[in-house]
């Protein structure tokens, strides 16, 4: 792999952005973002449980359309 200048300043500038406004951005709003994501799963959780219900339901009720 071929070393070059440019890349350890860009590298350098990814370290001091993360340091100095992403990490301390994201340690201040840890709980936040947590909490959030959680209530987004359970949505997601709930939601894919009334669909593959329905799924279901409509694939009882075919068969049994087919049945009688």
């Amino acid at each position: 792999m071929n070393h070059t200048p440019f890349l350890d300043v860009v590298r350098a500038g990814a370290q001091v952005l993360y340091a100095k406004f992403l990490r301390p951005f994201l340690i201040a709003y840890q709980g936040d973002v947590d909490s959030s994501l959680n209530k987004l799963k359970s949505k997601v959780n709930e939601a894919t449980k009334e669909a593959m219900n329905s799924v279901v339901d409509s694939v009882s009720s075919d068969r049994s359309d087919k049945t009688e």
